[in-house]
């Protein structure tokens, strides 16, 4: 028997997203999911520029 669970079948992203823009979703989770995304770009860019750094001092 085929399962047409999406999730099983990789389309994950497009449950996430689709479960992201519905109506029913609460607009506080939508803000904490964004403000969780930035900051890890964030930390991204700060590991990144300190690595940089360290590299070019010779350690």
């Amino acid at each position: 028997m085929i399962n047409n669970n999406t999730a099983t079948n990789g389309n994950i992203w497009k449950i996430t997203f689709n479960a992201f823009n519905s109506d029913d979703y609460s607009a506080s989770y939508k803000r904490v999911i964004e403000e969780l995304g930035e900051f890890m770009g964030y930390m991204l860019i700060m590991f990144g520029s300190l690595e940089a750094l360290l590299q070019r001092r010779g350690t």
